[in-house]
């Protein structure tokens, strides 16, 4: 952990004296269906969501926030097939 600690705020260019204070191990977060859900959250008016990724997060972190960042946004990537099969409301 302190090597990842000083590895990472080695790259802030004011650091301002921080410190480690909680470490924390969880489960990684995955749906039944295996795949991630990206969209609107279902009946809340402005609220998204990006999670179920499972081990696969990081790796898809930049393609999926894409495609939530044209949710957001109105972009009109709604109509994507990918963005489709990865809706919250899938599950209702």
């Amino acid at each position: 952990m302190d090597w990842l600690f000083e590895a990472v705020t080695s790259r802030f260019s004011r650091p301002w004296g921080l410190e480690l204070s909680e470490a924390g191990v969880s489960y990684r977060p995955c749906t039944p269906d295996q795949l991630p859900v990206v969209g609107r959250i279902p009946r809340c008016e402005n609220g998204y969501i990006l999670t179920g990724s499972s081990r696969k997060g990081m790796a898809l972190a930049p393609a999926l926030s894409q495609l939530l960042m044209g949710c957001v946004l109105g972009s009109g990537e709604t109509e994507d097939p990918l963005l489709q099969a990865l809706d919250p409301e899938r599950f209702e």
